[in-house]
């Protein structure tokens, strides 16, 4: 049974369609970037951590919006308990990478929290501004490097032509060894 979509993805949802199915984007997607991902060790992000961050992310639908999933939508979404949650929230807070603000319903009840990757976000820029400045010191350092073809010995006609200094010095090539027939 094929599933129909009424709506036809467009751009980024298209090709994402064809690698997962229109049946599976249509449920929805969540943008992660990708220097996130590949610096989870530098940033100190265990998987749980990670986990908690990507569904904080799922419910981050707008930019001036903060996300407020509750301790248990979270829980039930990763297969944990609200108890372990709360840690792990606790513990991105206390590193920086997460802000937790509370809200309060009328009845001066708690209501789940907000949370502001803002602080996240922060930190993921210095590391693409980093990251950036260590690509282009290695071109710096690979363009002040002599490279394979410029330290082969060129030949020009039968005489070997050197660097030395910038310029080109021709020298002759050695003489063959003789070889006496008996």
């Amino acid at each position: 049974m094929s599933f129909q979509n009424p709506k036809a993805p467009r751009g980024a949802e298209s090709v994402l369609a064809e690698k997962w199915g229109v049946e599976v984007i249509g449920q929805g997607y969540t943008a992660v970037p990708d220097v996130l991902l590949a610096n989870m060790g530098e940033l100190k992000i265990s998987p749980t951590e990670m986990v908690v961050l990507l569904q904080l992310m799922r419910y981050w639908w707008a930019a001036g919006q903060l996300p407020f999933p509750s301790k248990k939508t979270l829980a039930q979404a990763i297969g944990s308990s609200e108890k372990n949650v709360q840690k792990v929230v606790g513990r991105l807070v206390a590193r920086g990478l997460l802000k937790r603000i509370l809200r309060k319903k009328a009845s001066d009840r708690n209501d789940s929290n907000c949370y502001d990757l803002a602080p996240l976000i922060v930190r993921l820029r210095g590391l693409v501004t980093q990251d950036f400045e260590a690509r282009m010191r290695k071109a710096r350092e690979q363009m002040s490097e002599p490279t394979a073809q410029a330290r082969r010995p060129l030949y020009k006609g039968s005489r070997r032509v050197e660097k030395n200094g910038g310029f080109n010095v021709e020298q002759p090539k050695p003489p063959r060894p003789s070889v006496e027939y008996i």
